[in-house]
């Protein structure tokens, strides 16, 4: 008999009772746990820091779990740039409550992750039923990812107001999936995946240079500009490479005589993609295609 089992078979026979020695666990048995509980980037904290994080973790499941659901450890993709949670429902409810009850969550992992901005997605995956009204064949079923596009957040969102039209917008779609036409019902919701992915805007000076193969082919006028004015500068190579020293149509001085022939009026740089349209009214002789 081990000792403990000695201790406890006295204690249960008769009114002793022992000090117990609460064992510690060691640096390395924290880390072990806070991996098991998906939690990064404390390897560095210090032994009461870490058991802080671990305790705060353990706290957000037994919530998680009064809410109904679990959430899986946190996936990456894209060299790490990309993070999806899995949110599996304990319980089977209707698909807003089960959305209201995951925004707590979803904005504690906002707060964890978000620097100067990110971008967030949600996915919901649904299982769908079509009745059969004969008994000849089983009913139909099918899976449905629903989703909601990213949207752009950084410091002064206001992240359960975002989350709240995000997921309306799901709900929009499923509604149009259940319409009395289409037959199908809701049968049970499967995950709601949460993708969180740092975001990186371009600034409107950046100029990007072209991958070898396609410079190489000399079909692409790239103008290696130092300002913000990368579009008016790509229209006016555009319109005039032809007339440009053949060796050097991707310098900027090449197209500045023609600089005043173009009506530019009352457009900022950078140029927004929405304002292209504007461009396109005040120089009719111009179609805008944008390609990403």
């Amino acid at each position: 008999m081990r000792k403990d089992q000695l201790v406890d078979l006295i204690e249960s026979k008769t009114k002793r009772k022992f000090e117990r020695k609460v064992k510690i666990p060691t640096v390395k048995e924290f880390r072990k746990m806070a991996k098991e509980l998906g939690l990064v980037g404390i390897s560095r904290l210090s032994k009461d820091k870490m058991m802080s994080r671990i305790e705060e973790k353990l706290e957000r499941v037994r919530r998680d779990k009064e809410n109904y659901f679990e959430v899986k450890c946190p996936k990456k993709a894209l060299r790490g740039t990309m993070t999806t949670w899995n949110f599996n429902p304990l319980v089977q409810t209707d698909v807003q409550t089960f959305l209201e009850r995951t925004i707590p969550r979803r904005k504690d992992i906002f707060e964890e992750v978000r620097k100067k901005g990110i971008k967030v997605e949600v996915v919901l995956k649904i299982l769908f039923v079509k009745m059969n009204p004969t008994d000849t064949r089983e009913d139909d079923e099918k899976v449905v990812y629903f989703n909601s596009g990213y949207k752009v957040m950084n410091q002064g969102t206001d992240i359960v107001e975002e989350l709240k039209a995000i997921d309306e917008k799901i709900g929009e779609k499923i509604a149009q999936e259940t319409s009395e036409k289409s037959g199908w019902t809701l049968k049970r919701l499967i995950c709601l995946y949460f993708n969180t992915d740092k975001y990186s805007p371009l600034k409107g000076s950046q100029y990007i240079a072209l991958p070898k193969w396609i410079k190489d082919k000399k079909a692409v006028v790239n103008v290696g500009n130092n300002d913000a004015e990368c579009f008016k500068w790509a229209v006016l190579s555009a319109e005039y490479y032809g007339e440009v020293d053949p060796k050097h149509v991707d310098r900027v001085k090449q197209y500045q005589r023609w600089g005043d022939e173009l009506d530019f009026e009352g457009l900022e740089f950078p140029m927004e993609v929405d304002k292209i349209r504007k461009f396109e009214r005040m120089n009719p002789q111009f179609a805008i295609n944008v390609f990403a």
